[in-house]
């Protein structure tokens, strides 16, 4: 399974029956305008390790409160991303209120207002793996193997912050990771790191898609390959333990996260 390295999982220790979700996120951004009639809501939520998590979101209007829509989502897996697939297009030019909230009691809440417009989602263009990432494999003790990738990413973004992205694997096209584009002063792309754990493999090859506020994906990016190094389980230290050493697989990404750490949002007007 896949998991963003920037997307931390809240559990008690050890102790996975204790693990909770947390509300990050949702989407238009409060007080957007001209939403498209057609769009549909993003929830964000931070990874849990519980797979029953769930989250309930009410669309209303506005000016009577009347609820438009409701629905209970699945807030795990899809690297925090779980777009709400409305089935009936909005009134154009109308004041709507969102609301979403944790089902296991927890006082985790979002609740904001956006205006539609009067205009339907328009198409995306294709996004770019701008710089291609150093993958690598560590092996654990019990013969499994963690797997690290990092890309920049240059996918389009839309003022209501409801565009996202996928990277997908060359081979057979499943999902490596789910993220939100992001614009900076400096840099044009988003640094998109994923973890997974797994059988050894050696190289991996992805392509990057775009999906617009109704669910619809551009074209893929060129692909992109790259070997995957290894790290193997050093000799058996002195106190007994085996370990792993990660110190060049460190030193090899930290140019791309030096990227990340200087990248600034741009905020919308």
């Amino acid at each position: 399974m896949w998991w963003t390295l920037l997307a931390p999982v809240l559990a008690g220790a050890g102790d996975v029956n204790h693990a909770v979700s947390r509300l990050t996120e949702l989407r238009p951004f409060d007080g957007a305008t001209g939403v498209p009639i057609d769009a549909n809501p993003l929830l964000v939520v931070e990874n849990t390790a519980d797979e029953e998590a769930r989250v309930r979101i009410v669309l209303y209007l506005a000016s009577t409160q009347a609820v438009v829509a409701l629905e209970d989502l699945d807030a795990w897996g899809h690297s925090g991303i779980t777009p709400w697939e409305l089935t009936d297009e909005r009134m154009p030019d109308t004041e709507y209120r969102v609301l979403a909230e944790q089902e296991n009691g927890l006082e985790d809440s979002l609740y904001q207002a956006f205006t539609t417009g009067s205009e339907r989602v328009a198409p995306l263009r294709p996004p770019e793996i701008v710089v291609g990432g150093y993958a690598s494999a560590n092996e654990q003790a019990d013969g499994s193997w963690i797997h690290q990738a990092s890309w920049v990413v240059d996918a389009e973004e839309t003022a209501d912050g409801l565009s996202w992205a996928r990277i997908l694997r060359s081979d057979d096209g499943s999902e490596v990771v789910r993220f939100l584009p992001e614009r900076s002063e400096d840099q044009d792309g988003t640094f998109v790191g994923v973890s997974w754990t797994g059988e050894l493999e050696t190289a991996l090859c992805v392509v990057a898609v775009s999906v617009d506020a109704a669910g619809n994906e551009t074209e893929a990016s060129a692909e992109h390959c790259v070997d995957i190094e290894q790290f193997a389980l050093s000799a058996t230290s002195s106190c007994g333990c085996s370990r792993v050493d990660t110190s060049t697989a460190a030193l090899v990404l930290l140019p791309l996260w030096g990227w990340r750490r200087r990248t600034r949002p741009t905020s919308w007007g």
